[in-house]
């Protein structure tokens, strides 16, 4: 382990040359690992460059929307301040055409026209909504993601005829998500977890396709044969997922609005929107002070580029939002019914899933979670820590095998002996071994990447940047983001452990029962019996 966080070390150092502007000034809180000092990586400081946001390319020669403008106006929705624009790539925005001050509504769409499942349950498709609404249900988009697809095929198959041609016709044909992308471009983003993430979005699409397809077939009427393919119903899913908003009515109800989701997303943006629930109005409310030629931003939420990378397509350098997943430790088979019961007894989840296995980047924070810290200190107990709490004996490989049943359903009953404050250090070596683990992670993180930071700054910077696709542009500040953010939280835990060490074992004195293990003993058994659980 001691070599790996040497290795590990060397990569920092050796993209140092490219890192130097990180500030890596950390403090320990009294729960979690925090930093919350600015943390401003390169993105950061050359933002208008670096950022992969849609800019005004004066290269690219106007391209005006007269049919989708006058079609919105005529229907009731308000945009008079603002234009759409073509940013090239394939990408479409929102510009101020006037001076537009904060809080003012840029963009209001009133509540006829919004596609929302109540709309298409009423229209022409609306049986055959019915007639699927168990496979609708069960897919994995979610019921009112399908309903709308579903609908954006048909309205897509009467061409001209439908009532929302315009607005379809603006829609985009073809995305830069993930998703679409062929196996050899998927590498560009040098992420296993992200990789297997959109291979399974591939087949959840293909579930939820073959589980219409018999009703879809069955109305050629509705959906002709060329407008039934697994094709269309990826761009109608895709159009779906990434444009429905929240109304935040009761009950919840989402909608697709023509105009209000074609600005696009910064995570710096104060501009939002509201549903007026009184007026029945979707409005985009400016959160800045534009002049004529600003580009509208809307935020998506506080999503890291994981997120916005499998969902939208896009990417931020230095993205204020960011998670770092780590792995799961594999535990002594003999240990684990032990360590799982005092994970129960003491309320922690003896499991790194989804829920606790996060390294957490917010703004200028960046935290290891105390949920997580809680679950590595209870995997991380071994024979010492268990001899301490009173609980010895417990590798139950060693326990003889007619014993074996009796001894594991003790673990069922309430014991002080299980008592333990995980938000505290537990032991020394427990802590260490904890935070080693989290090293280790990071470390096998940084090994699995086929460039250096180094080399992707050199290929964002290099002269051949404006030659490359759009695509790889995208993998590359994919890259830069996520091997920026695994530096910095490395070089948090490893300060992290040198102050441990430095506290605990300054002037070379261990104090005996040092930890929580003692303090828990004042905790009565008592006390979780109303709340424990055997499984």
């Amino acid at each position: 382990v001691l070599m790996s966080f040497i290795v590990a070390f060397v990569v920092l150092m050796y993209c140092s040359g490219t890192c130097l502007s990180m500030i890596f000034f950390f403090f320990q809180a009294e729960d979690g690992i925090r930093d919350a000092q600015e943390s401003r990586g390169l993105g950061d400081v050359y933002k208008r460059q670096l950022s992969p946001e849609p800019y005004l390319d004066p290269r690219l020669p106007p391209v005006e929307y007269p049919r989708f403008m006058e079609w919105i106006a005529a229907n009731g929705v308000t945009s008079a301040k603002v234009k759409v624009h073509n940013f090239g790539d394939g990408i479409r925005g929102v510009v101020a055409t006037e001076p537009i001050s904060r809080g003012e509504a840029i963009i209001t769409v009133p509540h006829s026209m919004l596609i929302t499942v109540a709309l298409v349950e009423t229209s022409a498709i609306g049986a055959v909504i019915r007639e699927a609404a168990s496979a609708i249900k069960r897919s994995s988009m979610g019921g009112p993601a399908m309903t709308i697809a579903l609908y954006l095929m048909h309205q897509r198959a009467l061409g001209a005829e439908s009532p929302w041609h315009p607005y379809i016709d603006l829609l985009p044909k073809s995305f830069h998500t993930p998703v679409f992308w062929k196996d050899e471009e998927l590498e560009w983003l040098q992420s296993r977890e992200l990789i297997a993430t959109i291979r399974k979005q591939r087949l959840s699409v293909k579930r939820d396709y073959d589980s219409v397809a018999t009703v879809i077939d069955a109305h050629p009427e509705l959906f002709p044969p060329k407008f039934s393919q697994l094709d269309l119903f990826r761009w109608a899913s895709q159009i779906a997922i990434t444009r429905y908003c929240e109304l935040g009515t009761i009950p919840s109800t989402v909608a697709l609005a023509p105009m209000y989701d074609l600005p696009n997303h910064s995570p710096s943006t104060k501009t939002t929107f509201r549903y007026d629930k009184n007026q029945q109005t979707l409005s985009v409310i400016s959160g800045h002070v534009y002049a004529p030629g600003d580009q509208i931003f809307m935020s998506y939420g506080d999503k890291n580029n994981m997120a916005l990378m499998y969902a939208y397509g896009i990417s931020f350098i230095d993205n204020p939002a960011a998670t770092v997943r780590i792995g799961m430790p594999v535990l002594p088979p003999g240990y684990q019914p032990v360590l799982k019961a005092i994970a129960r007894y003491n309320h922690v989840n003896p499991l790194l899933d989804d829920s606790n296995n996060k390294l957490v980047r917010y703004k200028d924070m960046f935290t290891v979670p105390d949920a997580t810290l809680a679950t590595l200190r209870v995997l991380m107990l071994r024979e010492l820590d268990l001899d301490e709490m009173g609980i010895s004996n417990w590798n139950v490989s060693a326990i003889p095998e007619k014993e074996r049943p009796n001894r594991i359903r003790e673990l069922h009953r309430p014991s002080a002996r299980l008592a333990l404050l995980p938000s505290q250090p537990v032991s020394i070596a427990n802590e260490l071994m904890s935070l080693g683990f989290i090293l280790q992670s990071l470390v096998n993180r940084i090994s699995r990447y086929t460039s250096s930071l180094a080399d992707d700054w050199a290929a964002r910077n290099g002269s051949s940047w404006e030659t490359i696709t759009f695509k790889e542009r995208l993998g590359i500040y994919f890259r830069i983001d996520e091997k920026q953010n695994v530096l910095h939280f490395y070089r948090l835990v490893l300060d992290r452990r040198t102050e441990f060490l430095h506290d605990r074992l300054g002037g070379w004195r261990v104090g005996v029962g040092a930890g929580s293990v003692g303090a828990a003993r004042s905790v009565a058994a008592d006390s979780f019996g109303g709340v424990w659980r055997t499984a």
